[in-house]
């Protein structure tokens, strides 16, 4: 749920979530409707770090919900910026038939929800595309923990990364990985890696992140040296996994172990790769 506050600072208003998105539409500050007071730029978020303005979409093919504009809170930790066609894409068509969409708990919200299966656990999904600061990666695993959630997985859409060894230079990417491994140890985060090669006659697939080693290379500039899982895992799979719970009782033979990976994915995280051991030489 968003706090917000008139620009003025003259009212605060609680603004739901899109399950709740009627509701809404009766909040009203001075006989104002809150979507004529987003519209005209009037609604402020609360959010720590924040303050960037809050407006109201009801796209036709996209839940209705609340949004920052692009590049107006890249640090907020209730949306992590815009949601452009892929974050869409994501969430309310391949993560559609997860337990909840929006999902807030207090200092967070979760881009959706899946019930782990053979688990009262539920996992939080969070789907990124644009910069997000390593602080707010934190605040967020801090605050699924506290909310109850048994791990965090991230979804990143990446065509850089396509096996193992690949350097990567995208700082913002770097900042995820380093902040998955320095979450404690009693909360599973990891990141899977999409990417749609549909443009070149090929599919929709993502691998997971086993393990990343951060340095820098030769003029400076942060690496990270990345290991992938073995399985590359097909998009159906995932809508499989997304609808936790309530996923069909018979998986299509060629699925089963991308499933069973994914299955498994909230209780990994982004390791650190452990330099090869090398004997010591002992003094005279």
């Amino acid at each position: 749920m968003f706090t917000t506050m008139t620009a003025d600072r003259s009212a605060r208003i609680a603004l739901p979530g899109a399950t709740d998105i009627q509701a809404a539409s009766v909040t009203r500050v001075n006989g104002t409707e809150a979507h004529d007071l987003a519209a005209a730029g009037e609604l402020r978020c609360e959010e720590i770090h924040c303050d960037a303005p809050i407006f109201f979409r009801s796209p036709p093919n996209c839940r209705p919900h609340w949004y920052h504009a692009a590049g107006t809170a890249n640090d907020c930790a209730t949306t992590g910026g815009s949601a452009g066609e892929f974050h869409r894409y994501l969430q309310y068509d391949v993560f559609g038939p997860a337990f909840a969409h929006e999902f807030s708990v207090p200092g967070a919200r979760a881009d959706a929800i899946v019930q782990r299966i053979g688990s009262k656990k539920n996992v939080a999904i969070e789907i990124q595309h644009s910069p997000i600061a390593k602080e707010t990666v934190l605040r967020r695993h801090a605050a699924h923990q506290t909310a109850g959630i048994m791990g965090t997985v991230w979804v990143i859409n990446s065509a850089d990364i396509a096996r193992d060894g690949t350097i990567i230079l995208t700082q913002w990417v770097i900042d995820l990985f380093e902040a998955c491994q320095n979450t404690p140890d009693n909360y599973p985060c990891t990141v899977m890696i999409y990417r749609d090669r549909r443009h070149l006659g090929g599919g929709e697939a993502l691998r997971i992140i086993d393990r990343a080693e951060i340095g820098h290379d030769a003029e400076g500039r942060r690496t990270a040296d990345i290991r992938l899982t073995a399985d590359t895992i097909r998009i159906e799979a995932l809508r499989i996994f997304a609808a936790g719970k309530d996923r069909p009782r018979e998986i299509p033979a060629e699925l089963v172990a991308d499933v069973r990976a994914l299955d498994a994915a909230p209780t990994r995280r982004v390791k650190k790769i452990v330099p090869a051991w090398q004997p010591t030489t002992q003094a005279a």
